[in-house]
Formats: structure tokens, sequence, C-alpha cells
């Protein structure tokens, strides 16, 4: 698995977010465990929210998003987005 971050040009204090695991190794907690990190990677780079792009049908995305109380809402046709408030995030 991955995950990264990029901090935003416009708000340094925001990051675009992706988290990746490949098929045979999903549903084992790797991708929360990624998040955690990149959590507190962006925290301790002053970054205080992270957001993400996901696919309407990606459940286990949406899911996962929602274990940390991201704030999730229509983008596109396509895409939800999917805002994690760092600062909310215990440590």
């Amino acid at each position: 698995g991955v995950a990264r971050y990029v901090k935003m040009e416009e708000d340094k204090k925001m990051a675009e977010f992706a988290v990746t695991v490949i098929d045979e190794f999903q549903k084992q907690g790797i991708g929360y465990q990624l998040l955690c990190k990149l959590i507190e990677a962006a925290r301790n780079n002053h970054v205080e929210t992270l957001r993400g792009y996901v696919l309407h049908g990606n459940k286990h995305m949406l899911s996962l998003c929602k274990r940390f109380n991201a704030d999730i809402r229509f983008d596109d046709p396509y895409y939800l987005k999917a805002d994690i408030n760092i600062v909310e995030q215990a440590r």
C-alpha cells in the first residue's frame, strides 16, 4: 500500500491525499494504518485539512473516510470530496 499528500498551492493548510492498497491486501486494515500515519505526518507539517477525491462507487474508501469523521460532499458526477479535519483527530 501507499499513501501520500500534496499541499494545495492556494492554501498551505490543506493537502490533497490518496491511499492505495492493492486488491489482494484490501480489507485488512492497511488503508486505516496508512491514513493514520498520513494524518500524523500532515499534523507535523501544519496541515489542518486532508482532502481526498473518491469515486462514488468506492464504498471501502468512503467507509474509511467516515471512520475519520470526514465531511463528504458531492464534487462532480463521478467523485465525492472527503475532507478530514486534522485538528479534530485525536493525537
